[in-house]
């Protein structure tokens, strides 16, 4: 009878809650034996977490250790922050055709809705009975669930006038723009604040605040569409592009001789920022160009300051913050992280369980900083087209599933070289060799052969031992033999059954199973070799 077979109902299973939420409800798989002989020595050997973020989150266990029974997978949110979690989950049973088989396991944190504002302060600017230019504040959900409910309220320091905010809120959903401007009628000249709340009807949304300040002069003021700016770059994936800050007059007369500072570098080395401006004369921009690349900065985080003056400014000099972070390059890493270990079955009696890889960045920027993953197979030796994997690419974190087709090889082992690789300028690919070993079968492959003249009127008849008349008999009489063994499982050259269809070694009777034909006796070494497969 063949050996037990491990068959898992499915190679990969995923999850998705809300952090700070119930755990999500634990899955069962089945479990199976597609084999003959009993699978009763199932265990679950290890959990794998992938990436090198938090472990401890998963728990996998058997009903049973016999088969048919259930794999119950169970995660836990505790501790976890929002994000993508992989695991690799191996069963084993060392009596089985492919001894261990894995599932994957991706867990997916999300993020609650939270308001996000593009910007926390805004300047305005105008002359007395002016309405000054209006400000656009971006409003995006910084979680995963939808961000509704929106709306907003206004605050002003006691004392002061509250007549003169304009505020409007373009949607009830994100994304949505808040538009702000001052009306200036009535006001004189000076120094006005209020806050703009930005809330949501959602429960645990917490509100978002935007610092309004508005300078009513007669004169000349320099306004700055931001006084901070982020850059991200990513080794070895060249220069950012460059950003800009809009500068306006915000009072009366004109706004003009604007002028830079050289850029004053306030942590690590100098060199990496060029900063210019578009005119003399405001409207104009400050153009910000990183450059890590022409610098050489390694990962880490640099900042510096842009100092902005003009003379007919009455708040002249402005500042600009700039922090450039520069992230790592992205790196490909898998799990299982040799790849595949063989694929191994039974001709004529299906595939093999299929085999899940999970793909994650193993350097900088993030998950996400890893796109453009494709996954491609070349065959090394052996019959060819006989691995799919799907899918064949997406972003990190990925898991892919390996699929041996069984009906497309013959019998013996066949080797193809898996390579991952992204499209992300510099990113080296990552490669491994699979096997895809078919066993002979005994019942369809080996049996027959036996229908020899020498065989046909003793073994064959059922009066002499090994008795040839059925697959379950004469498969156990030939592997159950001792005295002397007959065959021996991976070895080709050694028990009576080789001596004998071969007809000549030391063997007694070293005739009385001879077979002639030099194929069939290849095939049958062939499969001893392979394990003598039922």
């Amino acid at each position: 009878r063949a050996r037990p077979l491990i068959r898992i109902s499915e190679a990969a299973v995923e999850f998705e809650s809300v952090a700070g939420g119930a755990d999500p409800a634990p899955v069962s798989l089945e479990v199976t034996n597609g084999g003959d002989l009993p699978l009763d020595g199932l265990t679950v050997s290890a959990v794998e977490y992938t990436g090198g973020g938090a472990t401890g989150w998963l728990d996998a266990a058997l009903a049973s250790p016999s088969a048919p029974t259930q794999l119950q997978i169970a995660p836990s949110l505790a501790g976890l922050d929002p994000g993508t979690y992989l695991a690799l989950i191996t069963i084993s049973d060392p009596d089985a055709v492919s001894p261990t088989e894995q599932v994957a396991v991706t867990l997916r944190v999300i993020r609650p809705a939270t308001i996000e504002l593009d910007r926390s302060s805004v300047e305005l600017g105008t002359t007395p009975g002016q309405n000054s230019p209006t400000v656009v504040v971006n409003v995006s959900n910084g979680g995963d669930v939808p961000l509704t409910g929106l709306g907003f309220g206004t605050s002003h320091p006691a004392g002061q006038p509250s007549s003169w905010l304009d505020v409007d809120l373009s949607s009830g959903q994100a994304p949505a723009t808040v538009s702000i401007r001052a009306l200036g009628a009535g006001l004189a000249e000076g120094q006005y604040s209020a806050t703009v709340t930005v809330n949501s009807g959602l429960s645990g949304v917490a509100s978002r605040a935007v610092a309004v300040s508005l300078t009513v002069a007669a004169d000349a003021t320099i306004t700055l569409s931001r006084t901070e700016v982020a850059i991200t770059a990513i080794v070895g994936q060249g220069n950012p592009a460059p950003e800009t800050v809009a500068i306006t007059n915000g009072g009366g007369g004109a706004l003009d001789q604007l002028s830079l500072d050289a850029v004053a570098y306030t942590s690590g080395p100098a060199g990496w920022l060029g900063a210019g401006l578009s005119g003399s004369a405001a409207p104009a921009s400050l153009i910000l160009t990183p450059d890590p690349v022409g610098s050489a900065l390694g990962p880490g985080t640099y900042t510096a300051t842009v100092t902005i003056r003009s003379p007919s400014a009455t708040n002249s000099p402005r500042t600009v913050a700039v922090t450039l972070i520069v992230a790592e390059q992205p790196q490909i890493a898998i799990n299982p992280t040799r790849g595949w270990t063989p694929f191994e079955a039974i001709n004529g009696r299906g595939d093999p369980q299929p085999k899940p890889l999970q793909i994650t960045n193993g350097g900088g920027g993030g998950d996400a900083a890893l796109t453009g993953i494709s996954v491609t197979v070349e065959y090394l030796s052996g019959d060819s087209d006989w691995l799919l994997v799907t899918p064949s690419g997406g972003t990190a974190p990925l898991t892919v599933q390996g699929n041996a087709d069984a009906s497309a090889v013959a019998p013996g082992e066949h080797v193809a070289r898996v390579t991952v690789s992204s499209s992300v300028p510099g990113v080296d690919p990552v490669s491994f060799n699979v096997t895809f070993r078919l066993a002979w079968s005994f019942e369809l492959d080996i049996l027959q052969l036996f229908a020899a003249d020498d065989c046909l009127n003793c073994h064959l008849s059922g009066g002499t031992f090994p008795d040839l008349q059925s697959a379950p008999t004469a498969y156990a009489h030939l592997l159950t033999a001792t005295s002397p063994p007959l065959v021996t499982p991976g070895d080709p050259n050694t028990g009576d059954l080789v001596c004998k269809i071969v007809g000549s070694g030391p063997c007694v009777t070293a005739t009385d199973m001879r077979i002639d034909d030099l194929s069939a006796r290849n095939r049958i070494r062939e499969w001893i070799a392979q394990g003598a497969k039922y």
